[in-house]
């Protein structure tokens, strides 16, 4: 169980941050519409 984590932490940090810069773009786009 320990071991997986560790072996997909690079990518699962990269995911998450991918998904972090969608959800900052989303907001950005929405605040921009709604303004």
């Amino acid at each position: 169980m320990l071991g997986k984590p560790r072996k997909y932490a690079p990518y699962s940090r990269w995911v998450f941050l991918g998904w972090i810069g969608q959800i900052e773009t989303l907001v950005a786009k929405n605040s921009v519409s709604i303004s």
